[in-house]
């Protein structure tokens, strides 16, 4: 199970605290400053987002960049929006 799935029974917030997204604009703010290094060839995602992801995957405890694309597959689609993941036309999903 990861990290952001809570029990019902175990949480003490109410259900409106557990619908609300967390507030991480500061966050994608303070990487949105940072200028992207690579290539232009075959980029696929913007660095923002592939940073943001990497951070919430280390903060989820991801140790190494295997653990780190397993916690980023898991996200839920509303945080990859929210990070900036591009839209997949033909599976209907963020990537």
């Amino acid at each position: 199970m990861s990290w952001w799935h809570v029990d019902r029974a175990e949480s003490s917030t109410s259900a409106e605290e557990e619908e609300r997204e967390p507030n991480i604009s500061s966050l994608l703010e303070m990487l949105g400053r940072l200028t992207d290094p690579r290539s232009p060839q075959g980029r696929r995602h913007e660095l923002v987002f592939t940073l943001a992801g990497a951070v919430v995957a280390v903060l989820a405890g991801a140790s190494n960049y295997r653990q780190v694309a397993s916690q980023v597959a898991d996200l839920p689609q509303s945080l990859l929006a929210t990070l900036g993941a591009s839209w997949n036309w033909f599976q209907h999903r963020y990537d």
